[in-house]
């Protein structure tokens, strides 16, 4: 697939077919997210390839996006805390970067991938993978072979210069908010002040209803 194709076709995958994915694709996914631009050229990346499918059920039994358990293979994404760029997280950024290589891999091998951040709380998901504290937790992201071939999501902004300004911040038409619900924000409320008391399978719940997916 060129490549102009692969950036067109990208898209995210919620719905998988029951088939296996071969680990070495996988793999590869990963070196080619590796190619990405790192700060300070750090490379701070680690990655989790997650085949169990009792782990997967624990994730989403802890709050995680119901989309995880239905993928045959996912990969949790980590990077190394260690950043002196602290007002804009390069770190973050430097994962994000691989991320996003690997979403454009997948695409073009046939893989579906949906890049998921409603994972159940940072030091849950650390218990869960053993991952050191030394790691920030970026992203699981889902791989496997779509059920059925969608072309890619229609944007929102087709007229780019919507988008656009020069030398200085100045839009005449600001970017859309999805609007929360007086039931979402109460929720929102319940979470931030409870939290810890709040059951796992409410908090679920309450994660998928107001979960908003990658694009």
């Amino acid at each position: 697939m060129d490549f102009m194709s692969v950036l067109n076709k990208r898209c995210s995958i919620r719905k998988f077919q029951d088939k296996p994915v071969d680990g070495a694709l996988v793999k590869e996914v990963i070196r080619l997210g590796t190619l990405a631009p790192t700060a300070c050229n750090r490379q701070g990346w680690r990655f989790i390839i997650v085949t169990d499918k009792d782990i997967m059920a624990r994730v989403r039994k802890c709050g995680g996006s119901k989309i995880i358990p239905t993928a045959p293979i996912g990969v949790v994404v980590l990077y190394n805390k260690f950043t002196i760029n602290l007002h804009y997280e390069d770190n973050i950024e430097s994962a994000s970067a691989c991320i996003e290589n690997m979403l454009l891999a997948a695409t073009n091998i046939g893989l579906g991938a949906c890049w998921i951040g409603n994972l159940p709380k940072i030091n849950v998901m650390r218990r869960l993978f053993n991952v050191p504290k030394r790691y920030d937790i970026i992203a699981y992201i889902a791989f496997g072979y779509p059920e059925f071939q969608s072309d890619s999501v229609p944007r929102k902004y087709s007229n780019i210069d919507e988008l656009i300004s020069y030398n200085m911040f100045s839009m005449e038409k600001e970017i859309e908010i999805r609007k929360i619900s007086k039931l979402q924000l109460s929720l929102i409320f319940v979470i931030s002040k409870f939290h810890i008391s709040v059951p796992g399978f409410i908090r679920k719940k309450i994660k998928d209803i107001m979960a908003v997916d990658h694009k």
